[in-house]
């Protein structure tokens, strides 16, 4: 292993999951541009999303990527003329950190909180 799966593999449990943190910290606002979000933003008559938060659930280091499983929510502001149906979407996703450190989102699914 060389590169970036190498970095994380050579760390303490403590520096792994600190590391993981800074680049899901850095990067979970992605998952509001994910097509899965779009679709549930849609469900909503909410606009202006954002990624209020995550957790990570799990961490699978392999020889050329590390997954990540994450829950997280989004929020979004509801229209005041068109009355409350959702400004709040929890959901799970899994990131994939490649051997450049470079994040990607799979898997993302969801659901709309009704208000």
């Amino acid at each position: 292993m060389t590169g970036y799966i190498a970095k994380l593999a050579a760390m303490s449990q403590d520096e792994l999951n600190a590391e993981i943190d800074t680049k899901i910290a850095n990067s979970y606002h992605a998952i509001v541009h994910s097509d899965e979000a779009s679709t549930l933003t849609a469900e909503t008559n909410s606009s202006g999303w954002m990624a209020d938060e995550y957790e990570v659930q799990d961490v699978d280091l392999c020889d050329d990527k590390c997954l990540v499983q994450l829950d997280f929510a989004l929020s979004g502001d509801a229209e005041e003329d068109m009355g409350m149906s959702g400004t709040r979407i929890t959901g799970t996703a899994i990131a994939t950190i490649d051997d450049n450190g470079r994040v990607t989102y799979d898997e993302i699914s969801g659901e709309v909180e009704l208000d």
